[in-house]
C-alpha cells in the first residue's frame, strides 16, 4: 500500500517518512467509509487520486457503457419525458420556458441531488447491536433475535438486582453502626464499659460510616488509617473480642494478628514496639550465629505509675492513653496513669535493651497477655530464643500467666507455658524483690502469718526487738531499725523489706 501511494503521488526523488502526511483533498468521496461510531474514516485500500498534474501526466478517464434492460430503458425514458413536461408546464418567474427546461439546468439539478445523497450517506451513523437496556428500541420487538436478547438481558439484571438487595438486607440486619458493634461486644462481655468508650472515640465521627462501608465490603484491599486504628485498639483491649469481630465480618475484613504486630512497630520514641531496638537485636543475633553461638534472653515487664499531665508537643497532644495507635484527641479518652514497659535481658551475654512501652490507664490480664504475645512474636523474627518471663506479683499478672498457659496457684502449680511460635518452654519468674515487699506488707497489715509447720509469724516480734535495741542502746546483727517498721511512706524501698 505504501508503494501504491508513492506511485500515485508521482514526485521525483521523494522518500516518505513515518511522519509524512497527505491532504484529504487528494481523495474522493468513494475513498471514505462510515465507522461503527458514525465517524467518516479513510478506507484501508484507499489510494490518493485527485492531483493537479500537468496535461501529459493526466490520464483520460474511460467511461464504460452501462447495459440496461428493455423495461429499465422504457421506464427511464418515461421518467425523463414526464420530468421534461413538468418543467415546461411549470413556467418559471422570468418566463423563459426554454431556459428552465434546458439540459444545463437538468444537469445542475441532478448534480445537486447526487451531492445531497452523498452527504446523507456520510452523516449516517451505524447502530451497534443492543446489549444494555438503553440500546433497545421499540422497533427491536419486531425482530425475533432482538426479542430473545432483550429477554436475556432483563433476566440477567433482574437476578443481579435481587442478589444485591438480599446482600444489602443481610448487612443491615447484621450491624448498622460502630456504636451497635461496640454495644454488641459489651453485651457479650468481651469488653468493659470503659473500653467501649475508648473504642467509640478511637475514630472521628465523620469517619465512622466510612469505616463500616469498608467493613461490609469484605475485600482484601488496602486498610484505611481509621480501620487500622480501630483494629489495633480492639485487639489491645481484648484479643477474644477481636477474633469475634473477625469471625462475624470475615477474616478478610480485619487483618491477621501477625499484621497487627507489625503495625505496632514505631521508628521514633512514641509508644509501641521499637523497630530500632528489634533491628539491633537481630544484628546481634546474626553476628553471634556466625560464631556458632545462640543468644538466649529473658523478657521482663514492669508497670510503672506516671504523673497525669497533658501537653502539646507542637504536632500532637501527649498524655492520653496510647497503645501505639494514632487516635484523635478527645475529652472522652482517659488520661494515662501508667507506662507498661518491656525489656529484653540477654542471659549468655552482657547487654539489655527495652523493646516496647505503652501508655495505659489500667491494664487487664487479657491486655497484658496480648502484649506479651506481641513481644514474643517480634522477638521470634529477630532469631533470639526467649526462655523466661519476669514480672511482679500483681494479681493481674498472675491471671495473665494463667491465660498464657501457666498455673501459679496451688495445687497443680505449673510455672511455665509453651511458646506457640517455636514450641519452647518459657518459665515464669516472679520478681523476688517485689514478692518480698508483698510478704512484708501482708505481715505488717494483718500482724500474723503461718509457716509451713503451722506456727505463727507475728509482726509484734519485730516491734519488741526494735524496742529492746532502743532501750538497751545495743544494735543486733539483724540491722533492724524503727524505719523498717514505719514502712508505709516508703513501701517501694526494697532495702526496708530484706
Amino acid at each position: 500500500m505504501r508503494k501504491l501511494w508513492l506511485h500515485a503521488i508521482r514526485r521525483e526523488n521523494f522518500t516518505a517518512s513515518t511522519t509524512t502526511v497527505i491532504c484529504e483533498k487528494h481523495f474522493t468521496l468513494e475513498d471514505y467509509e462510515v465507522s461503527v461510531h458514525g465517524n467518516k474514516v479513510l478506507k484501508k485500500v484507499a489510494v490518493p487520486s485527485v492531483f493537479d498534474f500537468p496535461a501529459h501526466l493526466k490520464k483520460e478517464p474511460s467511461h464504460r457503457r452501462v447495459l440496461k434492460r428493455k423495461h429499465e430503458e422504457s421506464n427511464s425514458k418515461a421518467t425523463e419525458h414526464t420530468l421534461a413536461i413538468a418543467e415546461v408546464v411549470e413556467e418559471p418567474e422570468n418566463g423563459n420556458i426554454l431556459a428552465a427546461a434546458g439540459p444545463s439546468n437538468l444537469t445542475q439539478k441532478l448534480g445537486f441531488l447526487e451531492s445531497s445523497e452523498r452527504s446523507n450517506i456520510c452523516n449516517l451513523r451505524v447502530r451497534r447491536s443492543p446489549v444494555y437496556f438503553g440500546d433497545f428500541e421499540i422497533s427491536d420487538l419486531n425482530n425475533v433475535q432482538h426479542r430473545k436478547r432483550f429477554w436475556k438481558t432483563v433476566h440477567k439484571y433482574k437476578k443481579i438486582n435481587k442478589y444485591n438487595q438480599c446482600k444489602i438486607r443481610r448487612q443491615r440486619n447484621k450491624i448498622k453502626s460502630l456504636n451497635s458493634l461496640v454495644d454488641e461486644l459489651l453485651k457479650e462481655k468481651r469488653i468493659s464499659a470503659a473500653q467501649s468508650i475508648v473504642l467509640k472515640e478511637s475514630l472521628p465521627e465523620t469517619q465512622k460510616q466510612l469505616l463500616f462501608r469498608q467493613l461490609k465490603k469484605g475485600k482484601s484491599n488496602k486498610y484505611s488509617p481509621e480501620l487500622r486504628c480501630f483494629a489495633l485498639t480492639l485487639n489491645f483491649y481484648s484479643s477474644s473480642a477481636y477474633n469475634y469481630v473477625r469471625k462475624i465480618f470475615g477474616k478478610n475484613v480485619l487483618p491477621h494478628p501477625h499484621t497487627l504486630s507489625k503495625w505496632y512497630s514505631v521508628l521514633d520514641r512514641t509508644p509501641g514496639y521499637s523497630a530500632e531496638a528489634l533491628r539491633a537485636i537481630k544484628i546481634k543475633v546474626d553476628v553471634d550465629k556466625q560464631k556458632g553461638k545462640q543468644l538466649v534472653g529473658a523478657l521482663m515487664m514492669e508497670e510503672m505509675y506516671i504523673r497525669q499531665h497533658v501537653h502539646w508537643t507542637g504536632s500532637r497532644l501527649v498524655g492520653y492513653i496510647n497503645i501505639g495507635v494514632a487516635m484523635q484527641s478527645s475529652e472522652e479518652i482517659p488520661k494515662t496513669k501508667k507506662a507498661l514497659v518491656f525489656m529484653v535481658v540477654c542471659i549468655n551475654s552482657r547487654w539489655k535493651v527495652p523493646i516496647a512501652y505503652f501508655l495505659v490507664e489500667s491494664s487487664s490480664a487479657e491486655e497484658k497477655a496480648t502484649f506479651v504475645r506481641g513481644c514474643l512474636l517480634q522477638l521470634e523474627s529477630t532469631g533470639m530464643l526467649i526462655k523466661s518471663l519476669t514480672f511482679d506479683g500483681d494479681a493481674y499478672n498472675i491471671l495473665m500467666a494463667n491465660l498464657l498457659g501457666a498455673n501459679l496457684t496451688f495445687p497443680g502449680t505449673k510455672p511455665f507455658f509453651i511458646n506457640s511460635l517455636n514450641n519452647e518452654k518459657i518459665h515464669i519468674i516472679l520478681d523476688a524483690c517485689h514478692m518480698i515487699k508483698l510478704v512484708r506488707n501482708t505481715l505488717g497489715d494483718y500482724g500474723v502469718l503461718k509457716d509451713g509447720g503451722g506456727k505463727d509469724i507475728r509482726w509484734e516480734y519485730f516491734k519488741r526487738l526494735v524496742n529492746l535495741q532502743e532501750d538497751t542502746g545495743l544494735q543486733c546483727a539483724t540491722k533492724l531499725r524503727r524505719r523498717y517498721l514505719n514502712y508505709y511512706k516508703e513501701k517501694m524501698r526494697v532495702k526496708l523489706a530484706v
